[in-house]
């Protein structure tokens, strides 16, 4: 996991899977606590998934 953060519209790189979208109070309770990512989102967290198409 790699954390960062931006001014403008955030762009994966091309082996990202997924992006979440973290407050800093967000960090500060996923780094204190066990969460799945179904608990981020019921909390009402942002998370994206990303699928690549490849045609063969």
């Amino acid at each position: 996991m790699y954390l960062s953060t931006t001014l403008s519209l955030p762009t994966p790189s091309a082996e990202s899977k997924g992006l979440l979208l973290l407050s800093q109070a967000e960090v500060q309770f996923i780094c204190s606590e066990k969460v799945s990512l179904r608990d981020y989102q019921k909390s009402g967290g942002y998370s994206f998934s990303f699928f690549i198409h490849q045609s063969r």
